[in-house]
């Protein structure tokens, strides 16, 4: 169910990014007006806009996804996790000579 959820967020996030760049697209000419500026600036913004927010949604997914999904990975079939070094020496298991 975690890669769902990561799967559903991230579309989301993405599908707000498509329909926020039309938007800015469309309201090109009304903001020029606005803003009195040109044309040219405006898609220069516009066009920065895209990759500076696909760049935060690969950092956010990798994030995202190795809070949901790393800690439930579960180990290799036969072995116990591993457990954390105490310092303390290791006893010796085989036989003995």
């Amino acid at each position: 169910m975690e890669h769902w959820r990561v799967l559903i967020v991230l579309g989301t996030a993405r599908f707000l990014m498509v329909l926020v760049t039309s938007v800015m697209n469309v309201s090109v000419s009304r903001l020029v007006e606005d803003v009195d500026t040109e044309v040219t600036a405006l898609q220069a913004v516009i066009t920065w806009y895209a990759p500076v927010m696909a760049a935060f949604m690969i950092i956010g997914g990798v994030a995202l996804a190795g809070f949901l999904v790393t800690p439930h990975l579960p180990t290799a079939p036969g072995r116990r996790p591993r457990q954390p070094d105490t310092g303390a020496p290791a006893e010796a298991t085989g036989p003995t000579r």
